[in-house]
């Protein structure tokens, strides 16, 4: 009896798991990218160092301060939109797995 409540839980669980899948490889692939922008604001401080205080160039200051910005615009849009997908994966994991654990979670403690 506990072997088939136990395959019931386990297909639950894959089930739930399998409906996320795609969520979560795209909030993976999206992580790399995010990651990567990290990058920018040392790399922005690197270029100003090498390039506009040996050089002096306001006009190479102010192309690189518009593409930070630009990346960071871009880093806060990624973060956005994962953040939304990983909150939906969550939610869609709760409905599915929420009343078989309470379920298993209750039988475990009598």
């Amino acid at each position: 009896m506990t072997g088939e409540r136990h395959a019931g839980e386990q297909d639950a669980l894959d089930q739930a798991l399998a409906s996320v899948r795609h969520a979560f490889l795209v909030a993976g692939i999206f992580s790399l990218f995010i990651n990567v922008l990290m990058l920018a604001g040392p790399l922005y401080m690197l270029q100003v160092y090498d390039r506009v205080l040996t050089s002096h160039s306001i006009p190479t200051l102010v192309a690189l301060t518009v593409l930070l910005i630009v990346l960071y615009v871009a880093l806060g849009l990624l973060e956005g939109v994962r953040s939304q997908m990983l909150n939906r994966a969550a939610g869609r994991l709760d409905r599915m797995l929420g009343p078989v654990t309470l379920e298993t979670i209750s039988r475990g403690r009598l």
